[in-house]
């Protein structure tokens, strides 16, 4: 993972951490004294300078009562991901509609790539 994409990760991450810190009615000070850190360290997740580690994120998912998955809903798919997600979401319609959808992807990716 190259620099760029570590730091959008990061900040990604840092907004999602602070979206459900609020939601959880919490205040960096709060998070910071109930999982024994310094306040400069809540910060510096929130702003996406620094990155938790998978067990920190365990704890706040814990804290916020909400899962793991939720503080990482944020972070940019792959292209990967983003085709399986379209693959899943035109599995259920009948051949003939998955057609006219895929058609229309690349209608728009057409028009777009043109920009």
């Amino acid at each position: 993972m190259d620099k760029e994409a570590q730091r959008v990760l990061a900040q990604a991450v840092g907004k999602a951490i602070a979206r459900k810190r609020m939601q959880a009615g919490y205040t960096q000070e709060d998070v910071a004294e109930k999982l024994g850190l310094g306040l400069g360290a809540i910060s510096r997740v929130e702003q996406g300078i620094a990155v938790p580690t998978i067990i920190r994120l365990i704890e706040l998912a814990d804290l916020f009562g909400c899962r793991l998955e939720e503080l990482l809903s944020d972070v940019p798919a792959t292209l990967d991901d983003r085709a399986a997600m379209i693959a899943r979401s035109i599995a259920q319609l009948r051949p003939s509609d998955q057609t006219i959808v895929v058609e229309l992807v690349k209608t728009l990716a057409e028009q777009f790539k043109e920009k």
